[in-house]
């Protein structure tokens, strides 16, 4: 800098090439959250994070063509096991108690986590005996 305190065109230029190769680079820092009434925020796709119910999120996951086999089992898996503990809380109209809002909350939450076991199919096997070798049971 010169002795006046004014950064140099050089310097400047500098700056601004370098604060624009910042602004380029996607951020990567998505963060999820559970807020105090019970929606799921997600925070780091733009400017103002997304909040939604748990029902909303299996929507769109819906409508976007996650299946239950896709790659957004573990989405669902999550929003549903927060579900079924009463975390993660399904929207609720005016006049309803809060108990009642829970209620169902959980009892989403288990039928989401019961169809996600239904359609997953197991990652290993356990290895069967051959039909020769295997010894009857007697009761």
């Amino acid at each position: 800098m010169p002795a006046n305190g004014q950064p140099t065109y050089q310097e400047l230029l500098a700056r601004i090439n370098a604060l624009e190769l910042e602004r380029s680079q996607p951020k990567s820092s998505i963060t999820v959250t559970i807020g105090e009434k019970g929606g799921i925020s997600v925070s780091g796709t733009g400017r103002f994070p997304i909040t939604q119910y748990a029902e909303q999120w299996f929507k769109f996951l819906d409508g976007i063509g996650y299946s239950y086999s896709g790659t957004g089992i573990d989405l669902r898996r999550q929003v549903a096991t927060h579900l079924s503990k009463g975390e993660v809380k399904v929207k609720g109209s005016k006049d309803e108690s809060a108990e009642s809002i829970l209620k169902r909350s959980m009892a989403l939450g288990h039928e989401v986590l019961a169809k996600l076991n239904a359609a997953s199919i197991p990652v290993a096997v356990a290895p069967v005996a051959p039909a020769a070798t295997a010894q009857p049971v007697k009761a």
